[in-house]
C-alpha cells in the first residue's frame, strides 16, 4: 500500500486530528470544509433552528388538534423534517467525533420516516384535492348567510300573516305543550304575551269534562290524522269560551313522522 493509503487509513483509524501530524487527507478536508461552510451558513440564516421549529410546530398542532383532517400526515411530516435536520447535524458532528453508529441510526430512521411519508401521501391526494379552498368556503358561507337571511324574511312575513288572522292559530308539540300562537289566540286565552303560555300544556286550558277528549284528539292528530273538535276553555283570567278547532299534523321535514299539530280555531 502506498504512503497516501497509509495516511488515509491512519486518519480513519484515529477518527480525528489527535496524534496526527500534517494536514488531513483531501477527502476529509473536503467534508470538513463543506461542513464548516454549511454550519456557518446555517448559523447565519437560522436554517437548522427553523427545521426544528417547523417540525415541533407540526407535532404540537397535530397533538392539540386531534380532529384535524390528515392528522397522521402532520405527524409524519413533522418527524420527517426533524429527522432530516438531525442527519445534517450528526453528519457534521462525525467530522470531529466518530459517532458512526449514531449517524447510521439517525439516517435509518430518516429513511423509514421518509418512506412512510411517501407511501401515505399519494393515497391521500384525491381526498386532499377535494378539500374546499378558502375562496370556496367563503362563497359557501356567503350563500348560507344569504339563505338564512331569506328564510328569516320569509318567517317574518309568515308571522305577520298569521298575526293578522282574526282566528286563533296555534302549534302544539308532540308532548302537548304550546309552541306558538298568534295574537288572536292570545286574546282568546286571555294572555298578555306568548311567554306566559309557551311550553305549557294546552290541555290545562281545557275544562276538565272536555280534557280527555282533547288529549285523545291530539294523539290522533300526532298519529297522522286530521280532524275537528269542539271543546270549552278557561282563560288565564277565568273567562270561558267555546272553541272549534281544525287540526292537522306537521313534520320537521318531508317524509318525517309528525312532530306536532297545527290548529285553527
Amino acid at each position: 500500500m502506498n504512503r497516501r493509503g497509509e495516511e488515509d487509513r491512519g486518519y480513519g483509524t484515529n477518527h480525528g486530528f489527535e496524534g496526527l501530524t500534517g494536514l488531513p487527507p483531501p477527502r476529509v478536508l473536503l467534508r470538513l470544509g463543506s461542513g464548516v461552510a454549511l454550519a456557518a451558513r446555517d448559523l447565519r440564516s437560522g436554517h437548522r433552528p427553523a427545521y426544528y421549529a417547523i417540525s415541533i410546530a407540526l407535532l404540537y398542532f397535530a397533538k392539540r388538534r386531534r380532529d384535524v383532517v390528515f392528522r397522521g400526515m402532520f405527524l409524519l411530516f413533522g418527524l420527517f423534517i426533524l429527522a432530516c435536520a438531525s442527519t445534517h447535524i450528526i453528519g457534521a458532528w462525525t467530522v470531529w467525533y466518530p459517532a458512526y453508529w449514531t449517524d447510521g441510526a439517525v439516517k435509518a430512521i430518516t429513511a423509514v420516516v421518509s418512506l412512510g411519508t411517501a407511501i401515505m401521501v399519494w393515497p391521500l391526494m384525491p381526498q386532499a384535492l377535494q378539500i374546499p379552498s378558502p375562496r370556496q368556503l367563503l362563497e359557501l358561507n356567503q350563500n348560507l348567510a344569504s339563505e338564512v337571511a331569506e328564510r328569516k324574511q320569509a318567517e317574518e312575513r309568515l308571522r305577520m300573516l298569521i298575526d293578522a288572522e282574526p282566528e286563533c292559530v296555534k302549534t302544539i308539540g308532540a308532548d302537548g305543550a304550546l309552541l306558538d300562537i298568534n295574537r288572536a289566540g292570545l286574546r282568546m286565552i286571555e294572555a298578555e304575551s306568548i311567554e306566559q303560555v309557551r311550553g305549557k300544556p294546552v290541555s290545562s286550558l281545557v275544562v276538565p269534562p272536555d280534557r280527555e277528549r282533547f288529549e285523545t284528539f291530539n294523539r290522533r292528530v300526532l298519529a297522522g290524522e286530521s280532524g275537528t273538535l269542539e271543546f270549552q276553555i278557561i282563560g288565564l283570567k277565568g273567562g270561558r269560551r267555546w272553541m272549534e278547532t281544525h287540526a292537522v299534523p306537521f313534520a320537521g321535514r318531508p317524509g318525517a313522522p309528525p312532530r306536532g299539530a297545527g290548529s285553527h280555531a
